[in-house]
């Protein structure tokens, strides 16, 4: 029996189980998690054969330096045929691609099976296409099976965070191929005379790896499984062997007709590869049985002939017309040929950006600019490829890079007197500037966009600089002239027919509407429409994340909710990731606001831990963290707002500047330090009369005016929810922020009420959000007053848990930290293990990652594991 068979009937039945409910229209998504040669695809092929009328469709993901957009939705469009291929061979849209997919899964009238092979692989747009299906399979009879490498998937955030999404539908489950025990190794080497003991140590209980070793027995004991494999191909004849070589360097679809074009190899030499066991068919097509075997063979082949092979593959393509761009890229590579790079991987790109991988976009890019690098390219094709990068790179929110690129790309335009794409360069070197909190820059590169193309008459490109020029001014609190600036840029966009401009018109006039306090509502959702109606993802995104910011500015968090969700679920299949890194920060200032501080802090650590978010994009969960920290008095809170601060004035935005200089009001405060607090507030009040006109901003810096005696504006210049407490009217005030969700500002309006029993259902308040610091201020006051009768702070031990775990979710999580299993987790807590499985779910849930290892690590960096040697124990609230 192979390896592979062994101790998988769990597994097997399993996935057999999962496809019966499918079958019954209950569809499920299995994600088969595995090392390399663990047996992932002997697993799929095993459950294949039993479930016979069940139709099958198989795609696999390419192990190229980039991989291919949607390879395995293009397998799986070969076999399905009919509009889904149709829709394939059409370079149709990525929704048209999705949308014919599903509708052939839901016209079979029987259980259909997609499989998805080698994810880790996966380009963002296939990852997309797994999320698109993973929130709508479970109505449909239909079993989604996705195998990935259990260490790929660890190395890699994208795919990690891929799967952890997946991991939250409801239709997934999750299937894991354990290693071999000693008890498999030693019944697949018996009577080898191998030692299943050291064989055992070699392989590690890999399958596939025990496979070669034993297969290899005769010469004996290898020390690597790659020797196994290379072991078998030196006993082939000549013409296999260069069969075998080119076929490895070809990549991990094996195309007789390819092969045969550039060896001239007979059908028996591909025979021969069969029977040596370095091939296997499966009725549909040959290929390597395994990854490793195919890289073992690739990586021994010499050069100067690996890049010899690479150019005849390279020619052969080309020959038989293939026009898959990224295939020929990774010739070109091996073969050294430069100018074809640069051609072939600028196309891969361009198509890689319309199906809206833009993360393989880049790396295309990456390797055109080094290959153009080399060669000495003409300055006008670098420029191009520098914007084209530069753009890309935003898209992913890697501002810095994004910068970097776009200077260079200015220069160039110059140097080649071509003030047009100068002009527009500067408008998108601005853009850069001000997502990286450069914000006296970025207003200096678009003026100088304008002064460059206001000259060359109406033009797309000054339609989009006079668009960002009111964007600009709004972030400045000039709001009525970037009211009249949208007039101009919408008299440019429609005269131009630019729907993407238009759409950022509206979306700009509606924002400045609301820092006016008019009725915003409808001009964003005409922006919205006006950019679906137009497929303009960049603008959808900014529509949602602004339309979604409003909302919850204002204070309306429940209609926000609606927003928010199609927001991020239009973000996330488009991947417009910089719209979405936003619509999480304002995630966290509504979880924050309206009272759930612990989600509010869990959601924004997982914010700012990510490494693509841009600085201006962490601004938003970045403030409320530090007010939450302040609040509570958190250790890391200084360091927070100290951060926030920064950058705030770095942007020099008033919606930045008066936020983050308010909460130094507060931490001045609570620390007793009120010469400190009154110097803060003068400087919020510095910062809300660059924007005399912003009422918002009016209204919070007059409330802390006044609480610390300060002059401060009339309550007819601040909008009614901060007029009442100016005006003396507390209930009023109270009744105000309780109907808009505030709870934290309703507690603060009554712990300065000169009122003591107001101060008293303050404590009450606060201490049931957990703002321990201004509720012991609040009680010092009260005791200074004389009052005795007043409600004890919160003991420690009855604080909430800094992620939200139970007690014993936090005893299960210390255990995980020890990296015991279920089964010993289970006899330590002395509860069964299908209880323990239920709280690692709820852990991983609460922690927001998909794997052990994973909220082991993010639970270390938290602080919620005792040092290593320690003991257990519930941490203290944060």
């Amino acid at each position: 029996m192979h390896p592979s068979f062994l101790e998988r009937d769990h597994q097997v039945d399993a996935v057999i189980g999962y496809a019966a409910e499918a079958g019954a229209g209950t569809g499920r998504l299995v994600l088969v998690q595995g090392e390399a040669g663990g047996g992932k695809s002997t697993l799929l092929e095993r459950v294949e054969v039993r479930i016979p009328d069940a139709t099958w469709h198989w795609g696999a993901c390419d192990g190229l330096f980039t991989p291919l957009p949607l390879a395995p939705l293009r397998d799986i469009a070969a076999s399905i045929g009919g509009p889904v291929l149709a829709a394939s061979l059409a370079d149709g849209s990525r929704e048209a691609l999705f949308a014919a997919l599903l509708d052939a899964v839901r016209t079979d009238p029987g259980l259909t099976v997609l499989a998805f092979e080698d994810v880790q692989w996966a380009d963002e747009a296939t990852l997309d296409l797994l999320r698109f299906l993973g929130r709508r399979i479970q109505k449909e009879r239909a079993l989604l099976l996705v195998t990935f490498r259990e260490e790929d998937s660890a190395s890699s955030s994208t795919l990690r965070k891929a799967l952890g999404e997946l991991a939250r539908q409801r239709a997934t489950r999750r299937v894991t191929l354990a290693p071999l025990t000693l008890r498999a190794v030693t019944q697949v080497v018996a009577g080898t005379g191998l030692d299943p003991v050291e064989v055992h140590h070699l392989t590690g209980g890999n399958p596939y790896f025990l496979a070669e070793v034993v297969g290899s027995a005769d010469g004996g004991l290898p020390a690597s499984a790659r020797e196994a494999v290379l072991a078998r191909a030196e006993h082939l004849d000549l013409t296999p062997r260069h069969l075998l070589d080119v076929a490895a360097l070809a990549g991990n679809r094996v195309d007789p007709a390819l092969l045969a074009a550039v060896t001239d190899a007979p059908e028996a030499a591909f025979a021969s590869l069969v029977d040596a066991g370095l091939l296997v068919t499966d009725g549909r097509a040959l290929r390597f049985r395994h990854e490793i075997a195919r890289l073992s063979v690739a990586d021994a082949v010499p050069e100067p002939r690996r890049t010899t092979l690479h150019g005849r593959l390279l020619a052969a393509l080309l020959d038989r017309g293939d026009g898959d761009d990224s295939r020929l890229a990774f010739h070109a590579g091996g073969a050294g040929d430069l100018p074809a790079v640069v051609q072939y991987s600028r196309a891969a790109a361009t198509r890689a950006a319309a199906l809206a991988s833009h993360r393989e976009a880049v790396e295309h890019l990456h390797r055109t600019l080094s290959a153009a690098t080399r060669l000495g390219l003409e300055p006008r094709s670098r420029a191009e490829v520098l914007d084209d990068l530069s753009t890309e790179l935003g898209l992913l929110d890697h501002w810095e890079e994004a910068e970097h690129w776009r200077a260079e790309a200015i220069g160039l335009w110059q140097g080649l007197d071509d003030p047009l794409h100068e002009g527009n360069s500067r408008r998108m070197h601005a853009r850069a500037l001000s997502r990286l909190a450069r914000g006296a820059e970025a207003r200096q590169a678009v003026d100088q966009s304008l002064a460059v193309l206001e000259p060359l008459g109406s033009t797309p490109a000054l339609a989009r600089s006079v668009e960002y020029l009111a964007a600009v001014q709004w972030h400045d609190g000039a709001n009525a002239e970037a009211i009249e600036t949208c007039d101009r840029a919408a008299a440019l966009a429609q005269h131009l027919d630019l729907p993407d401009v238009f759409s950022d018109v509206l979306n700009t006039r509606a924002c400045s509407m609301m820092s006016l306090d008019q009725d915003w509502v409808p001009t964003m959702r005409r922006a919205l429409a006006v950019g679906l109606d137009a497929g303009c993802d960049e603008q959808v995104g900014r529509a949602f994340m602004n339309y979604y910011g409003g909302l919850v500015e204002a204070g309306r968090i429940d209609d926000s909710e609606e927003v928010f969700a199609a927001g991020m679920a239009f973000c996330e299949e488009r991947e417009v990731l910089t719209a979405g890194h936003f619509l999480r920060s304002n995630r966290v200032t509504a979880l924050e606001e309206s009272g759930r501080w612990l989600e509010a802090v869990s959601a924004g650590r997982t914010h700012l831990e990510d490494p693509s978010v841009s600085p201006v994009r962490r601004m938003g969960a970045l403030l409320s963290l530090a007010r939450i920290g302040v609040r509570r008095g958190d250790a890391d809170a200084a360091a927070l707002l100290d951060e926030g601060l920064a950058s705030a004035e770095g942007t020099r935005e008033p919606q930045w500047l008066v936020p983050f200089r308010l909460l130094d009001v507060e931490r001045q405060w609570l620390g007793g330090h009120l010469e400190r607090a009154g110097a803060a507030a003068s400087g919020a009040l510095a910062a809300a009369a660059l924007a005399p006109l912003d009422r918002r901003f009016g209204g919070s810096t007059a409330v802390w005016a006044r609480r610390l005696g300060l002059p401060h504006p009339e309550p007819s210049a601040v909008p009614e929810r901060w007029a009442r407490e100016l005006r003396g009217d507390v209930a009023g005030a109270v009744t105000g922020w309780d109907a808009v969700g505030s709870p934290y500002e309703a507690a603060l309006v009554l712990a300065f009420s000169p009122s003591a029993d107001n101060q008293v259902e303050s404590l009450g308040r606060l201490d049931a959000l957990g703002a321990t610091a201004v509720a012991a201020v609040v009680r010092r006051q009260l005791r200074k007053a004389g009052v005795r009768s007043m409600p004890g702070a919160p003991r420690a031990t009855t604080l909430e848990h800094p992620a939200g775990l139970t007690s014993r979710e936090q005893d299960v999580l210390v255990l995980l930290g020890q990296g015991l299993s279920n089964d010993e987790i289970a006899a330590s807590l002395v509860i069964s293990s299908r209880t323990v499985a239920h709280h690692v779910s709820a852990v991983l849930a609460k922690l927001g990652v998909s794997g052990r290892r994973d909220a082991v690590a993010q639970a270390r960096r938290r602080g919620l594991l005792p040092p290593s040697g320690m003991g257990g124990g519930r941490p203290r609230g944060r």
